[in-house]
């Protein structure tokens, strides 16, 4: 998300307004990506070993496997808005008029169209094909794959990194005979990625802010 700003350091721009992405605005959007990637690592972590013991007569472990999820949402939500607040930005300061911020909803609207269409289109294939079975690596991929799209558009390259390991831990859960233990395996190679990922940017923030930061100035983007 970005706001209008001036500049009349060159000549060519002298005059004209150009979208650019401060810093605070940067974290308060990358706080939203945290607190996503932590609330889909516990809920791949569920689906694996929460299935799996379900499924394999471990129900004494079920508190455990929800303990710990519990657990996860609770800690990247409380860093997720402890970034948000140190970024000092609000929802209020952004200007829906800026086209840098209409472009960014509207990518947003479309990555999530388009993950909505590739989850019906997975689970669709599984059910035709009678391997459902196959439902929850089909949907891992679909998930994986809306990464890279927001890699772009919200100049966070790790996610491209994110939607390639989620997308071939996915595809091998389809294509490997793992039998009773392939939910087990996606669920616990996705919920490491996802919280890995989580953990880079909060590690990495400030770092990624003036990169992004940088690269949306009209400066930059002239030279």
């Amino acid at each position: 998300m970005a706001v209008a700003a001036r500049t009349d350091r060159h000549p060519r721009v002298q005059g004209l307004q150009r979208s650019v992405m401060t810093r605070a605005q940067f974290l308060w959007g990358l706080s939203s990506g945290i607190l996503v990637l932590g609330i889909a690592g516990a809920f791949w972590w569920g689906i694996g070993l929460g299935v799996f013991a379900a499924t394999r007569g471990h129900q004494r472990a079920l508190p455990f496997i929800a303990g710990v999820q519990i657990a996860g949402v609770v800690v990247f939500t409380y860093l997720a808005l402890r970034l948000r607040r140190e970024s000092g930005f609000r929802r209020a300061s952004l200007n829906r008029r800026d086209p840098e911020t209409r472009r960014m909803f509207t990518g947003i609207r479309l990555v999530f169209v388009l993950e909505t269409a590739l989850v019906l289109a997975a689970v669709g294939l599984c059910v035709l094909s009678n391997r459902r079975d196959l439902i929850w690596p089909a949907i891992g991929i679909a998930v994986s794959l809306h990464f890279a799209p927001l890699a772009h558009l919200f100049s966070v390259p790790a996610y491209y990194v994110t939607a390639a390991l989620g997308t071939v831990v996915s595809t091998v859960a389809v294509v490997a005979p793992l039998g009773p233990w392939r939910v087990l395996w996606l669920g616990m190679s996705m919920c490491p990625i996802m919280w890995g990922t989580a953990v880079y940017l909060l590690a990495a923030a400030d770092g990624l802010a003036a990169r992004a930061t940088r690269a949306s100035s009209p400066e930059q983007a002239i030279n």
